[in-house]
């Protein structure tokens, strides 16, 4: 559309609608982490709701286009920056893996007195999550700037790489530590999730998008195309893969390993959301938006938290109500007190490491 976008960077500041759809996000994600590890009932239409679509394409797709475009947005976005925080995402999700998985197992073992394996441990420790992916992708991303490569690259290398990932799926060396390793790239094992393969393109899209939210002119017209043209056709795909029962929305594995025609739907889905946040801007509060920001300034140590929170209850739930179904009203309660400790301790670490760079010499 002419005159819609300036050759000079206009928009440079915080975007409201970006901290509203990451916001969002996170609530999203910790009520569906919280129904789906703790045994929460997803046979009900709430559950299903919860599980397959607030956790499903307002969740994981939100996060990763969000951290593509705030790339754009940042002030710390040299790649030598760029590369120091992918390497610590990616040690932080190991790390998060001892807290929430072999430290539960190993602490219920000496309860129960039953022998855990080292070769579940093992697992557990190479499981591949966000956190390993959004390092993977920093890391990549880093290339690209270093390279003073074009917005689209990523974007077109993003596209290659889902259709290798598609075509390597489920396909190891046999050895198990190789395929744990392999397993960051594509799916090797059952313990691999969100592979790089088969998600770099969204945080790719999101460098593409953040370009051009900088340049645009007129961000109302440009959210209210996006939601007349995107929205119906990736609304129109997500009814037909529930119905289906496929892709991002399907209650098997095929929600972690996406194909490129999910893809392609996907991203103009999270486009159009972010533009209806940008429209839900106007009617939420300030104590509502201020809500929101926090949450989407202490994403990762959230995400962190209240994984680590999950895996105490979870030894709770070993102990007392095992393989029971927990009703969703009681997993309801338990994700709204998850998200209000995960963010009042996020929230506080935070405060405490200000300080402590104040206090420094």
């Amino acid at each position: 559309m002419p005159g819609l976008f300036a050759n000079e960077k206009l928009n440079t500041g915080r975007q409201d609608e970006l901290d509203i759809v990451k916001g969002l996000a996170i609530i999203f994600m910790v009520w569906c982490h919280t129904l789906r590890t703790l045994g929460g009932d997803t046979s009900t239409v709430a559950g299903l709701f919860v599980d397959s679509i607030l956790g499903g394409p307002f969740a994981a797709p939100v996060f990763m286009v969000c951290m593509g475009i705030g790339i754009c947005f940042s002030r710390s976005s040299t790649p030598a920056l760029m590369a120091k925080r992918g390497l610590s995402l990616l040690l932080m999700g190991y790390g998060l893996n001892i807290c929430r998985y072999i430290v539960p197992q190993v602490i219920i073992s000496l309860i129960t007195k039953e022998t855990i394996s080292f070769v579940s441990l093992t697992a557990s420790f190479f499981e591949v999550d966000i956190l390993h992916f959004a390092g993977l992708a920093f890391l990549l991303l880093a290339t690209f700037k270093k390279l003073n490569a074009k917005a689209g690259v990523p974007v077109v290398v993003g596209a290659l790489m889902l259709v290798a990932g598609t075509f390597l799926k489920d396909r190891g060396t046999g050895v198990l530590i190789v395929d744990y390793i392999l397993g960051l790239f594509w799916k090797t094992c059952d313990n691999t999730y969100f592979t790089l393969f088969h998600w770099f393109i969204f945080p790719a899209a999101g460098c593409a998008l953040g370009e051009l939210l900088q340049r645009c002119t007129d961000k109302r017209l440009a959210y209210k195309c996006s939601l007349q043209i995107l929205f119906p056709i990736g609304a129109a795909f997500e009814l037909t893969a529930i119905v289906l029962g496929i892709g991002l929305t399907s209650i098997a594995t095929e929600y972690f390993y996406l194909s490129v025609i999910d893809a392609a739907f996907l991203i103009p889905f999270v486009i159009s959301w972010i533009g209806v946040c940008y429209f839900l801007h106007e009617r939420f509060s300030k104590v509502g938006i201020g809500y929101l920001q926090k949450l989407s300034r202490h994403i990762n140590n959230i995400f962190c938290i209240h994984w680590v929170l999950i895996g105490l209850e979870g030894i709770i739930r070993a102990l007392t109500w095992k393989d029971q179904t927990l009703g969703f009203v009681p997993a309801l309660l338990i994700a709204a007190a998850n998200l209000i400790l995960s963010a009042w301790l996020a929230e506080r670490y935070a405060g405490w490491k200000a300080r402590r760079r104040a206090a420094a010499p």
